[in-house]
C-alpha cells in the first residue's frame, strides 16, 4: 500500500471521525477479503429463521486468523496510523465485526 495521507485528510478524519480514501485497497485485495469474510460466514450462517441484522465477532488467536493476515498484508494498521497523533499507536486488532447482513429479497 503506497497511500500517503494528506494534511487535509488528517483534519477532515479529526472533524469528521472518517474518511474515505479511495483506491486504498486493490480490485483483487477486495475480492480477497470478500472471499474471506464468505467463508466465514458459510463457517457460521444465520438461522433459516433469522431475521435482521446478523454479527460475527470473530476473536483473533496468538496463532492469527484470516481477517487478521488481510489486515496484516493490505497495511491498513499502517495507513491508520498516519491519521494518529506521533504519540499513539495503532495495535493488531484483537477481533473483527462483521457488518450486518440482510436476507437476499429484503429492503433492512
Amino acid at each position: 500500500m503506497a497511500t500517503v495521507i494528506t494534511s487535509e485528510t488528517r483534519t477532515a478524519f479529526r472533524q469528521q471521525g472518517f474518511v474515505v480514501i479511495p483506491g486504498v485497497l486493490s480490485g483483487e485485495q477486495i475480492a480477497a477479503g470478500r472471499e474471506i469474510v464468505t467463508a466465514l460466514l458459510e463457517q457460521r450462517p444465520f438461522a433459516d429463521d433469522h431475521v435482521g441484522p446478523y454479527f460475527l465477532w470473530p476473536r483473533f488467536a496468538a496463532e492469527g486468523h484470516p481477517l487478521l493476515d488481510f489486515y496484516r498484508e493490505t497495511g491498513i494498521g499502517e495507513l491508520a496510523a498516519q491519521l494518529l497523533r506521533s504519540d499513539l499507536d495503532v495495535e493488531d486488532p484483537i477481533f473483527a465485526s462483521r457488518a450486518p447482513a440482510r436476507r437476499p429479497g429484503t429492503s433492512c
